[in-house]
């Protein structure tokens, strides 16, 4: 008798177990990156951005003014708009016809970078409040905004408009890597009063294109 008395509660107790495992909620099977907010992207001086990811092809960075949406194409660009937190005008979509690549924001404006082909590259600076373009500029190499809200970056150039020829400590290894060496032209670009100054000061730059700018 001791040892059914024991029995009987073992045998209720798995019961409620068992009926409370099988009418639990299912997980659900998209699991969703959690928001971060210090989410460092885009060129090296850009703010940093709240982050969030909707969906295996959304995302969004969240900027203090205002939020910027990413849709990812099938061929990798993105479809870029921008939401003022602010604002009743509507979303603020970045037309474009090349793939484009949103490369983060400051100061108010985003940088959009466009694939023109043939390893031709063009950054797009826009002011969201404004809702407009304000500079765009072929470039190569690296680009990078200062801490006084200078964008600096290389314009490419042939080798005959150098007029001081840099060192090229990594040209055999580009070489070998199949690439091309090309020279670019120091330049700064005000974000605050919109001056485009050119430095007399020259790099190598690495390309997959025979060197200098697109003939036209």
């Amino acid at each position: 008798m001791k040892h059914v008395l024991l029995y009987a509660p073992a045998l209720l107790l798995a019961g409620m177990l068992s009926f409370c495992k099988n009418n639990a909620p299912e997980k659900p099977t998209t699991e969703f990156i959690p928001e971060r907010t210090d989410s460092l992207f885009g060129l090296k001086g850009c703010d940093r951005a709240g982050f969030r990811m909707l969906s295996a092809t959304e995302h969004e960075f969240v900027y203090q003014d205002f939020t910027v949406h990413i849709t990812r194409k099938k061929d990798g660009s993105d479809d870029i708009k921008a939401v003022r937190t602010d604002s009743t005008t509507g979303d603020f979509v970045i037309v474009h016809e090349s793939p484009s690549y949103f490369r983060g924001s400051t100061r108010g404006q985003l940088f959009v970078e466009e694939d023109k082909g043939q390893g031709n590259r063009e950054m797009v600076v826009y002011q969201v409040k404004q809702r407009a373009l304000m500079f765009r500029t072929i470039f190569c190499g690296d680009m990078e905004i200062q801490s006084n809200g200078t964008l600096r970056f290389l314009v490419p150039v042939e080798e005959s408009e150098v007029s001081k020829m840099p060192e090229c400590p990594e040209r055999k290894e580009w070489e070998e890597k199949g690439l091309n060496v090309g020279y670019g032209q120091r330049c700064l670009y005000s974000l605050v009063n919109r001056m485009l100054t050119k430095k007399s000061e020259f790099a190598c730059v690495a390309l997959d294109t025979p060197s200098g700018p697109e003939k036209k």
